[in-house]
């Protein structure tokens, strides 16, 4: 059994990786601020420069409506905001912001407010977006390295639940205090739009400059910011506390805690008096008994045992469910591949299912699988072997069965003889109607010879590694998936179409890659990986540098076709099922 020392090193290693990650989010949040603040500073300068008298604006000239020039130029500056605030997370601005721009009759200071809540509203959606990733990547990986260290400590282990994203979602959702994160952020947002109004107000009635102006709506920001970054800290330590919580349960050895407070000239009273107490992991209360006790609180629990047996015995001694032995020299990676991965591999959060594809017998019966079970209205599998026609089936039940709203929107497939492509995803216009289907060539998609293709493209690094038959026809649905979106973002669907001007947005959109493009930024952004043609080779593969749509069928058809997907692959996919979810397409 592992001395008491162990594991409240360990303990303490896991809650500081996490807290690693917030301190740096906090900086990234500041650098955000500083921008935000500089805006609406520019703002007033603009305002006071146009309509100062003597340096000073007036309340009676704030109100002044603006000249026909002026109304023009707000309008063209707010069609340009609601372009950004399509992202803003609750969708009350958009709404709001058609409202100011659809009224004639606009006021100076209403053109200023509307200006800087704008300012606001996107600092808010970042901060909504950013702070729900941060806290589901802190929840999951102190959920499973929790796991790990008990594992490794104790040298057995017992199957574990994994943490999917519809699971993560409900954990997110957690009130803490009375309220969440989430909330908390909105609510910090209506009122520094309402302190900002108000010092405004007060500015213009007592005819300040716009420096005084600018500085004290400044210092409102700067409270703002201390508020965001005490949300940051305090919620970490939420998420820290209720991931520990869940790994101790799902390690099947852990009933008690002892509280471990960091004792330091910082560590509050209360801290202090808990240091060292043990409770029932069945009695735990956060805010009571186990942290955060209070705001910016980082003390953290450690696991209890005081049985003679050691647990890793009473594992394997009581335990119904299925043990296996964890040599205690295992990195994490390892056993994160083992015992997470393997078993779960799932890089958009939701289980797979379990494999209940039927080989058909013949051709005929794989096309009219294709047809009755699948969606397709026309399939022709003329010039295949049934090897690969069962391959393609396997395949396109599986995505159907990932993505089950995507059933029906490409209604036919075929087989072609042509050396131009493998496989093809195509969307098409025609008669005044829109269609979707995939094209396999009959030359290079047959089972005697994909293998070998498909090994000199991944040793030279222009697949994915691991790429397989089935990932290959993977990464055309990845393509599929992203013209679905393109439409779907903009109402449309296959079918007949009554619009054509939405049909030419979304068109346009779907050909310049805007959603890959988005993707493929925020992936390696959030990776810390510098966008060059080599990373991309080394992380994915060299096609993905084709182009950014590209890039998203080739993280598709390594993280959902593969059995080991890599994290840049894993990432996009987890934005991509984001992006899908707002649109209703997941």
């Amino acid at each position: 059994m592992k001395p008491a020392e162990y594991w409240r090193r360990r303990s303490e290693e896991v809650a500081a990786r996490q807290y690693a990650k917030a301190d740096a989010y906090q900086k990234e949040l500041a650098r955000e601020y500083t921008r935000a603040t500089e805006e609406i500073r520019r703002a007033i300068e603009v305002f006071y420069q146009r309509y100062a008298i003597n340096g000073e604006v007036s309340m009676a000239e704030a109100r002044r409506q603006l000249s026909g020039s002026e109304l023009h130029q707000f309008k063209m500056t707010l069609e340009e905001f609601t372009a950004k605030a399509k992202n803003n997370a609750d969708g009350r601005w958009t709404k709001q912001l058609n409202e100011v721009y659809y009224r004639v009759r606009v006021s100076r200071y209403e053109a200023l407010l509307t200006e800087i809540r704008q300012v606001v509203e996107l600092l808010a959606g970042s901060r909504q977006r950013r702070t729900g990733e941060l806290l589901g990547d802190i929840y999951e990986d102190t959920y499973y390295r929790t796991i790990y260290e008990i594992q490794r400590g104790t040298g057995f282990g017992i199957t574990f639940a994994k943490i999917d994203r519809d699971a993560l979602e409900t954990v997110l959702g957690t009130q803490f205090a009375g309220s969440n994160w989430s909330k908390r952020i909105w609510g910090d947002r209506d009122k520094l739009i309402g302190e900002l109004r108000t010092r405004l107000a007060q500015a213009f009635i007592r005819g300040e400059s716009a420096d005084r102006t600018a500085r004290e709506l400044a210092d409102r920001m700067r409270v703002s910011l201390s508020n965001a970054e005490r949300l940051v800290q305090t919620e970490t330590a939420f998420f820290v506390g209720e991931a520990t919580a869940a790994g101790y349960k799902a390690s099947g050895v852990v009933h008690k805690y002892e509280f471990l407070a960091t004792l330091d000239s910082r560590t509050s009273e209360v801290c202090r008096s808990m240091d060292g107490r043990v409770f029932a992991l069945s009695e735990r209360e956060v805010g009571v008994n186990y942290p955060p006790l209070h705001a910016r609180c980082r003390s953290t629990v450690v696991p209890y045992f005081d049985d003679e047996i050691d647990p890793g015995e009473r594992i394997a001694r009581d335990e119904d469910g299925q043990t296996y032995y964890v040599p205690g020299d295992i990195s994490y990676q390892q056993w994160y591949e083992k015992y997470v991965q393997n078993q779960n591999n799932d890089s958009g959060g939701s289980p797979r299912s379990k494999d209940t594809f039927k080989p058909a017998q013949s051709i005929k019966e794989a096309e009219n699988f294709a047809i009755k079970e699948l969606g397709f209205t026309s399939v022709k599998y003329d010039g295949l072997d049934l090897v690969s026609v069962n391959t393609l089936n396997s395949v396109m039940q599986k995505v159907f069965d990932r993505y089950p709203k995507i059933k029906g929107f490409a209604s036919e497939i075929e087989a072609v003889d042509t050396d131009k492509f493998v496989a093809q995803a195509v969307l098409q216009y025609a008669g005044g109607q829109v269609s979707a289907g995939l094209k396999v060539s009959t030359k290079y998609f047959q089972s005697a010879q994909i293998d070998d293709i498909i090994k000199a493209s991944v040793d030279a690094k222009h697949w994915p590694e691991g790429s397989n038959p089935k990932s290959i026809f993977i990464h055309e649905f990845g393509h599929l998936l992203e013209y679905a979106y393109g439409l779907k973002a903009r109402g449309l669907w296959v079918g007949d179409i009554s619009s054509f001007d939405d049909l030419q947005i979304a068109w346009s959109s779907i050909e310049q890659g805007i959603l890959s493009k988005e993707i493929r930024e925020q992936a390696l952004k959030n990776l810390g990986i510098t966008d060059t043609p080599e990373n991309v080779k080394n992380e994915l593969s060299n096609y993905a540098n084709l182009n950014s749509k590209e890039f998203l069928a080739e993280s598709f058809a390594e993280a959902e076709g593969t059995p080991k997907p890599r994290r840049l692959a894993v990432e996009v996919i987890r934005i991509l099922r984001e992006k899908l979810k707002e649109v209703g397409l997941l």
